[in-house]
């Protein structure tokens, strides 16, 4: 209860420091232990050992337990908008979309969720439910927290086509790097230095961090892009981005015949060393933008789509919404509050 109802509880208790509380004439004693590294603020998303001791006059008992951050509220959602979220066109989504503001629709295929109203000018195919709760997003240290332990991409380093920075045809995995140093994790962090980037027709088996980006820039044609870390998101932007996918296969062949599935980087357990392979057009994860996301064209997303302003949904979007970020949330995406993981509860 304690943990619930005080969001700083992580930086006000410290790890084997008991606290006492008393209610009525009872004396309660409880402490809290982070066994994974002996800190319970470096990492919100780290479970946490709860041990406590109630006292009635004479009388004591001593129980522990374990317990796991929940998810964000807002991972519930197939895509959230703290601001407004606009569909402007066909949005097809398995998961409610949702805003802590107002949800403007054109034809939606699935439910929609607003914390004021919903404009409901075209077609909702679905339940809509308004002044619900605001949902929990994430704080102001997601980019920092992954960049910490990201290699850099050299912005320099990537060549321009038709005068705008481009990453075309790449793959991109913990083993390759084509603009820097490799991370095992697939974490890379591009710092565009208040320039545009666009990335396109690329196989990404990694998390992309994004910053100081210009706001008109891209991801579009093909993409084939997942993280390495299963419950990491793909994609962070310090800003606003702009999702426009083809819909269409991403191909080998053509333009540098790029090699999508090398033995260091396999595809669904294959590889080879050939450049006809194809691979469906899709981007599986967790996507966050601190600024405005904005999809076009035939956008198929599987995971949750997060916007720290607004959120542009145009042409035909398609929102998968993947559960893992809500069974095991990713760090900087977990709230202050704990669930009691079943069967933990014992004597102490």
């Amino acid at each position: 209860q304690y943990c619930n109802s005080t969001p700083t509880w992580r930086t006000a208790m410290t790890h084997g420091s008991p606290a006492n509380r008393v209610l009525a004439n009872n004396k309660i004693i409880f402490t809290l232990y982070d066994d994974s590294d002996a800190n319970l603020s470096n990492r919100d998303s780290d479970a946490v050992r709860i041990s406590g001791t109630a006292e009635c006059g004479v009388a004591k008992q001593a129980m522990t337990m374990t317990a796991r951050p929940l998810a964000l509220s807002c991972l519930d959602s197939a895509a959230h908008a703290v601001g407004n979220l606009t569909n402007d066109n066909n949005l097809t989504n398995n998961k409610p979309v949702s805003a802590n503001r107002v949800i403007n629709n054109g034809v939606i295929n699935g439910d929609v969720e607003s914390s004021t109203t919903t404009s409901n000018l075209n077609v909702i195919n679905g339940t809509i439910k308004n002044g619900v709760p605001v949902k929990e997003v994430p704080g102001a240290n997601v980019v920092s927290f992954y960049s910490s332990t990201a290699s850099p991409m050299s912005y320099a380093a990537i060549p321009s086509v038709a005068g705008k920075k481009t990453i075309t045809q790449q793959l991109i995995s913990p083993s390759r790097n084509p603009y820097g140093t490799t991370n095992p994790n697939g974490l890379y962090v591009l710092d565009c230095g208040g320039g545009m980037i666009t990335i396109d027709s690329c196989r990404i088996v990694g998390t992309l961090i994004i910053v100081n980006l210009d706001p008109a820039s891209r991801i579009e044609k093909s993409m084939n892009w997942e993280p390495v870390i299963t419950n990491y998101p793909a994609l962070i932007v310090s800003g606003s981005i702009i999702i426009a996918l083809s819909g269409t296969d991403l191909l080998e062949a053509g333009g540098s015949n790029p090699n999508f599935n090398p033995a260091d980087t396999p595809y669904k357990g294959a590889s080879n060393s050939t450049s006809i392979d194809v691979y469906p057009c899709y981007l599986r994860g967790l996507i966050y933008a601190t600024g405005d996301i904005t999809t076009e064209q035939s956008t198929s997303i599987n995971g949750t789509l997060i916007a720290g302003v607004n959120m542009y949904l145009r042409g035909t979007t398609t929102l998968t919404h993947d559960s893992t970020y809500v069974n095991n949330p990713p760090p900087c995406f977990v709230s202050h509050r704990l669930a009691v993981n079943l069967g933990s509860w014992r004597p102490d």
